[in-house]
């Protein structure tokens, strides 16, 4: 049993713990193995002379929760079973602190409790509502007996319910309100295996708040919860062990996310839950947003300089190969189709938000019908929908590694963790390794996400592979394959979606964009497409709008014109061979690619390269790949890859 309560604990202390690397971070010393305590928020007039009452406020977070409300100049009051600890505990707070005893039998004990405050406060602000038990684990929850699971919950729900109702009773009959946080965890946001009665206790405490939050609202009374992650204190250094526990962080670290909660207006908080490792971070951002968005930046790309001269994206002077941009620009015919479209249709008039003419566009490129396409604003927008419908913070999903940045970012921002199944090298060329992906699929998986042509490798889906991965798959899983390069793959083994939809056991979907192949980046057109069954749940969470009219006739010009699409198509492919060829007579290593890209053999350090290609206006990605050994080249057209051959030599000659 212990050894199952240790595998428990070092999941449940594994759960957020991303999430809270910056605090961990702050209130670490350099060089320090043992998280330090951060400063308290310093004391202020909401808090000065505020009644508060903490259960289990003994030791661990509970006691320093007492510690730090005293230290702001509330009245603290704490509870615990044992009266000799409790008296300790409330000598060790100070400031006339008082101590409690109490039990969650229904003896009356926890009844006299809070007449002992109403006496000698005249009434009650705040209750902390910390008293919990982690209880027996089990591998799989039906393996704990009855009489556990029972005990857990009466603990952490029952007993939670009884404070809280003492508590709300007599916030009412002072007639002033009041504020009650119940102490929640990461496992209600991030479930993890064998957590047992916990978890469960923690949802119905949950549930517990938002209810009471409801019904007290009207008397003033509000009713929050704070997710904690793990921590370091006596439980988790006997299941973790001193030093792993040490490396957790301190009771007194998350202080400031109960002292914020606290004091923050009632109308941000109540019936609420959040995140204390967010709320450590930023907590205006969390309390606004109660979302993993508050862990999140918004992300730019670089700035690029030259001689001390701002690098503009497009500029003639400068070739820029950070972003997979089509450097044979777009049909001509978009130009006419926009300017057409400009002199006839006002652009005050809202864009036709069932995009019409490019579904029946689509519909012809690939004979389906309209009803298979939803289209967006890009493959970003698109993608997030995907995410939105099919998985909701705490899930899982799968990606490859290292994968593309955006849909990493897009995960983080919905709170989503993803397990990254790096490609494997056969014969030293990397593919798609599905085995360990259908191996890494969990009861909590949500969603398969595939490249083909990955990204950055540029290695195709073969078409019995992916049919044979997809029969180990659990029905129903979606599978989604981002073929944002397909349009420049030659490989007769390569299979998209399209040759997919007749398999009826599970959603599975395309995404494409018209940025890449189709060079209209600047005016944000992707689509997925799919069976229309599922392809109508991602038009039920469209933005309305999403694209302009603008962009629907460039996309419709882009793709009606054969010559244009055939120009960029043989012209890529034969850029692409003539890298092959002259790469591997420079000696340097290369991966096979079905990309506009190619992951090839750095010939000297990545800076240096980098620097070398910028001094003749050429900017490359600053990224290394596959043991910083290889880096990203375009494949453009003849000139670029005349000048970028031609400095992958002098990389060699001159830095190698």
């Amino acid at each position: 049993m212990v050894k199952l309560f240790r595998r428990r604990m070092l999941r449940l202390a594994a759960v957020g713990q991303e999430l809270a690397s910056k605090a961990l971070n702050r209130v670490r010393e350099s060089g320090s193995d043992r998280a330090q305590p951060v400063p308290l928020l310093p004391a202020a007039d909401g808090l000065e002379g505020a009644r508060v009452m903490i259960t289990g406020g003994t030791r661990g977070i509970g006691l320093a929760v007492a510690k730090g409300f005293a230290a702001a100049g509330a009245r603290v009051a704490i509870t615990g079973r044992s009266s000799s600890k409790v008296q300790a505990a409330a000598a060790e707070i100070g400031h006339d602190a008082l101590g409690l005893t109490t039990g969650l039998n229904g003896d009356g004990s926890l009844e006299a409790a809070f007449a002992r405050v109403e006496a000698a406060w005249g009434g009650l602000d705040i209750l902390i509502n910390n008293a919990g038990m982690s209880g027996p684990a089990a591998e799989v929850l039906w393996e704990l007996p009855p009489e556990a699971f029972d005990e857990v919950m009466h603990v952490n729900a029952t007993g939670a319910f009884r404070a809280a109702s003492q508590a709300a009773a007599l916030m009412q009959r002072q007639g002033t309100g009041g504020r009650i946080i119940h102490v929640s965890s990461g496992a209600v946001e991030s479930p993890a295996q064998s957590t047992g009665a916990y978890a469960v206790s923690k949802f119905a405490l949950e549930g517990l708040s938002r209810q009471l939050a409801a019904d007290a609202g009207a008397a003033g009374i509000v009713s929050c919860t704070l997710r904690l992650t793990g921590i370091h204190t006596d439980m988790t250094e006997q299941a973790l062990g001193a030093v792993r526990a040490s490396m957790l962080p301190e009771p007194d670290t998350v202080v400031p996310a109960f002292l914020r909660l606290a004091e923050a207006p009632a109308g941000a908080v109540s019936g609420r839950s959040f995140s204390a490792p967010r709320m450590l971070d930023a907590p205006e951002t969390e309390l606004a947003a109660q979302s993993p968005l508050a862990a999140s930046v918004p992300f730019t790309y670089k700035k690029y300089t030259h001689n001390g001269r701002d690098v503009v994206r497009g500029d003639p002077d400068f070739r820029i190969f950070d972003r997979a941009e089509n450097q044979y620009g777009a049909s001509p015919k978009v130009i006419e189709a926009v300017t057409r479209e400009l002199q006839l249709r006002p652009a005050s008039i809202y864009p036709d938000e069932s995009h019409a003419g490019l579904t029946a566009a689509l519909a012809a490129e690939y004979g389906l019908t309209p009803a298979h396409f939803a289209i967006g604003n890009g493959s970003w927008e698109v993608l997030d929908r995907f995410l939105e419908i099919f998985t909701q913070p705490g899930d899982e999903v799968i990606g490859g590694k290292p994968g593309w940045f955006g849909f990493n970012m897009l995960c983080r921002k919905r709170g989503l963790t993803v397990r990254k199944v790096p490609m494997r090298l056969r014969n030293g060329q990397p593919e798609h390794d599905l085995n360990a992906v259908a191996a890494a699929v969990t009861p909590v998986t949500r969603l398969v996400y595939l490249i083909s042509p990955s990204n950055p490798e540029g290695a195709v889906l073969n078409r019995n592979a992916l049919l044979a991965f997809l029969d180990k798959l659990p029905a129903g899983l979606p599978v989604l394959l981002d073929e944002a390069y397909f349009e420049y793959c030659d490989d007769p083994e390569a299979i998209s979606a399209a040759g997919l939809l007749e398999r009826r056991e599970r959603p599975i979907f395309g995404l494409r964009t018209f940025s890449k192949f189709y060079a209209l980046a600047s005016m944000r057109v992707g689509y997925a497409y799919g069976r229309p069954e599922h392809i109508q749940l991602l038009n039920c969470a469209e933005r309305i709008f999403s694209i302009s009219h603008l962009s629907e006739k460039a996309a419709i010009a882009a793709l009606q014109d054969q010559a244009h699409r055939k120009l960029v198509r043989d012209s890529t492919l034969a850029q692409r061979r003539r890298m092959e060829e002259e790469l591997q007579a420079m000696g340097l290593s290369y991966f096979p690619s079905q990309a506009p890209f190619m992951l090839a053999e750095l010939p000297a350090p990545l800076k240096d390269v980098v620097a070398r290609f910028a001094q003749e206006g050429v900017i490359l990605g600053e990224k290394a790949f596959y043991k910083s050994k290889f880096t990203m080249l375009p494949v453009s057209t003849e000139a670029d890859t005349t000048r970028i051959l031609d400095l992958m030599k002098c990389c060699i000659d001159e830095l190698g």
